[in-house]
């Protein structure tokens, strides 16, 4: 009786925290979506603008839309 009490708690909390943080994870991915973007932009702005000094003309397309899509900050520590 005392493991499926413990299995009852354990499954309620699970149904009710995961939720939630899950609405709060995708808060906040939504907070940094057009910051993100704005990066990708300044970043494909200065590869154009340092060409003669880099060589490099500009990013891969793939580069840049996985710079759009991946959170950073889910990645770089504060």
């Amino acid at each position: 009786m005392n493991k499926m009490l413990r299995l009852s708690v354990f499954a309620v909390l699970v149904h009710c925290v995961l939720p939630g943080a899950a609405a709060a994870e995708t808060k906040d991915d939504d907070a940094y979506t057009a910051l993100r973007i704005e990066l990708v932009e300044d970043v494909a702005h200065s590869i154009r603008r340092t060409h003669a000094e880099t060589g490099v003309e500009k990013l891969s397309e793939r580069l840049l839309q996985a710079m759009r899509d991946v959170p950073r900050h889910a990645f770089v520590p504060p």
